[in-house]
């Protein structure tokens, strides 16, 4: 194992970088629904001005 990461550091070092692409996935459906609503400001919750504020919505 120790071998194995000598190699793949001396090659990183030599590369400039990490050797290989590295890809995020696209989200899911749902992931990517929360995210448009986030962009278009829609089911948001709402805000509070303290936090005795949000405890006391939460406890109602």
């Amino acid at each position: 194992m120790s071998t194995a990461m000598n190699i793949f550091l001396r090659y990183s070092v030599r590369y400039g970088g990490i050797p290989f692409d590295l890809r995020i996935e696209k989200p899911n459906e749902e992931t990517q629904a929360a995210i448009d609503d986030i962009n278009n400001n829609r089911n948001m919750s709402k805000t509070f001005d303290s936090v005795s504020a949000l405890t006391e919505d939460l406890n109602a």
